[in-house]
């Protein structure tokens, strides 16, 4: 009896089987934004509203809270072909917390599998 050997990177590929199911990233893409997103920002909202420092202290807490998230986006950004200081769009209003998020964390998610046009000044490895 003979064993046929399974085509290279199909092993990663069964692997990440779950992974490749958009309802499953969906959910892991929901979840990297509740806990990169969401959560400083009602962190910041609960600083401000509940500790009772001096106005400027709570005011330099909660804005350094707010912006959290910029650092995430920061040292995420290039993995999925964004420059880091893509991250400033994290400013913009609404767009930076609503839309630009989600298209980085839905892709940190697919991650392994690739399903983007790398940038021109990417370097391949």
């Amino acid at each position: 009896m003979t064993q046929e050997l399974a085509p290279s990177g199909t092993g990663v590929r069964q692997s990440l089987g779950v992974r490749r199911h958009k309802g499953v990233r969906v959910i892991f893409t929901l979840l990297l934004w509740v806990t990169l997103v969401a959560f400083p920002i009602s962190l910041s909202l609960y600083v401000d509203d509940q500790i009772g420092w001096p106005l400027a202290l709570r005011d330099a807490m909660a804005v350094g809270t707010r912006l959290s998230p910029m650092v995430a986006l920061f040292f995420l950004s290039p993995k999925v072909s964004y420059r880091r200081r893509d991250c400033l769009m994290y400013l913009v209003p609404l767009y930076g917390v609503l839309v630009f998020p989600f298209i980085i964390f839905w892709r940190i998610v697919r991650l392994p599998l690739r399903d983007w046009p790398s940038r021109p000044d990417e370097r391949h490895l």
